[in-house]
């Protein structure tokens, strides 16, 4: 029990090696983009259209529905830097845009949430995950300008949120137990991340 509970502060391992299998997954569906010669910048837009369309049909309460605009527009998130890589085509302005979009479409998609339900207490779990969320990109994206590497760092990144998400969607009864695990899952991810900090910038 004590190495489960270290486990999980100090970062899935198991998670970070699943992600690099799914690359090579990513890889194979990126294929179609490339042979197109779609542009990444194109794709990590749309994924910001697709994800403003399902917060819509989460505020109109069609959570069902909102799933597929989700996960098309999340597949495209997951793409562009592959697509960007393989055709050459990789900026820093691309990577600043893909970032700073995924906070947009992080927020975009937990407001339809809170704008969903009426009850204060269900709006304060939607904002609390939404927070958690931007802290965990946020904290990633501060320490590692100190030169502190914080990927593979915490039970809950993004694409472990855009999972849970996209399963609320798909099973709407569940969506509200969903939202609850990643308001709780967001903000602990940032103390995991916090905490990793302080033991290397200390160091």
């Amino acid at each position: 029990f004590p190495r489960f509970l270290c486990g999980l502060f100090y970062g899935d391992r198991m998670l970070t090696r699943l992600r690099k299998s799914l690359a090579r997954l990513l890889g194979a569906m990126a294929y179609p983009f490339i042979a197109l010669g779609v542009p990444p910048n194109y794709m990590t837009v749309s994924s910001l259209v697709l994800c403003s369309l399902a917060a819509w049909l989460i505020a109109e309460g069609r959570l069902f529905y909102a799933f597929f605009p989700f996960a098309l527009g999340s597949l495209l998130d997951a793409l562009d830097g592959t697509v960007a890589r393989a055709e050459g085509k990789t900026t820093k302005f691309g990577a600043f845009l893909d970032s700073s979009l995924d906070r947009y479409s992080d927020g975009v998609v937990l407001s339809g949430f809170a704008l969903l339900y009426t009850s204060p207490l269900f709006r304060l779990v939607a904002l609390t995950a939404m927070m958690g969320s931007f802290l965990v990109s946020y904290s990633r994206a501060r320490a590692e300008a100190m030169g502190v590497k914080m990927e593979g760092i915490g039970i809950g990144e993004r694409a472990e949120r855009l999972i849970l998400i996209a399963v609320g969607l798909a099973v709407p009864r569940v969506a509200l137990s969903v939202l609850l695990i990643l308001a709780i899952i967001s903000n602990f991810t940032f103390l995991q991340r916090a905490h990793e900090a302080y033991l290397r910038l200390s160091a």
